[in-house]
């Protein structure tokens, strides 16, 4: 998940931006719209790196609740929890206040890109946080759990092992 979805969406416009002159340059003569196309291509690329979308995926995109779609959350900013974003000074006997150990994990072709996990960073590596540790799955896109289970599982039980106290 992006910090900013305006961000997320301006790098999502990116990477579509960059498939469609691609495909440009290409000079495709094409059967199917080049709009399906460029919308195959981005989720091969940047969503799921498989031929066809893993069948867990189009089970939970068919049954999504009623609020869905980037329309609505598209003016979401990520923020502290008030608690956290206090001007005061943190109470050294309110270890609760602690947010837990964070573990950030995206894949490397994935569309919450760099530019988009930046504001996690500026929430996370503060003082607020008990932990942060930030990975990224080769060769995978943003459903890199999808793609490559035993590597995302093996990150999420070595986060757990070393923060479980």
């Amino acid at each position: 998940t992006p910090a900013n979805m305006v961000l997320s969406h301006e790098e999502s416009g990116r990477l579509v931006q960059s498939i469609n002159e691609e495909f440009i340059l290409e000079n495709s003569t094409a059967v199917l719209p080049v709009s399906r196309i460029v919308n195959d291509r981005f989720r091969k690329r940047h969503e799921c790196r498989t031929e066809n979308a893993p069948e867990p995926l189009v089970t939970a995109i068919q049954s999504r609740g009623v609020t869905f779609g980037p329309e609505a959350v598209r003016d979401y900013i990520a923020f502290p929890p008030a608690h956290l974003h206090s001007s005061s000074p943190r109470s050294v006997n309110a270890p609760n206040k602690l947010m837990p150990p964070v573990l950030l994990i995206r894949g490397e072709h994935d569309f919450v890109t760099e530019e988009c996990i930046k504001g996690w960073r500026k929430i996370f590596t503060t003082d607020t946080t008990r932990g942060y540790r930030e990975e990224v799955l080769n060769n995978c896109a943003h459903y890199c759990h999808l793609e490559n289970p035993l590597g995302f599982g093996e990150l999420i039980k070595n986060h757990c092992f070393i923060n479980d106290y």
